[in-house]
């Protein structure tokens, strides 16, 4: 395996203890947020980007909630339709019940 020129870390155990270190006392705004192991190197590294399986499964959560609020804006749309027949309906009524007590 090829080396990195990034720290490496022997084991994940060092590298999250590492990593829970640089979140107690830096004040930078980009973190590390998890460790990894390297495919190149073979050793553990700190990285501020987010795990890709954490992004897709959060996709899934946001897609399935789409989903789900897109149903219930049918759902109220249907519901407002026949408020809205219904309320139309009424006015009507109104309508020709005062007209048979009006005076010419």
């Amino acid at each position: 395996m090829s080396d990195c020129k990034k720290i490496g870390f022997e084991n994940e155990k060092s590298a999250k203890f590492t990593l829970k270190k640089i979140l107690e006392v830096s004040k930078k705004k980009i973190l590390p947020k998890r460790a990894y192991k390297c495919s190149r190197c073979g050793k553990w590294h700190l990285t501020s980007k987010r795990d890709i399986k954490v992004l897709e499964k959060e996709n899934l959560e946001l897609r399935s909630l789409v989903c789900e609020y897109k149903t219930r804006v049918q759902d109220y749309s249907q519901k407002l339709s026949l408020v809205k027949r219904e309320r139309n309906s009424l006015i009507k009524e109104i309508k020709d019940l005062k007209s048979l007590f009006s005076y010419p």
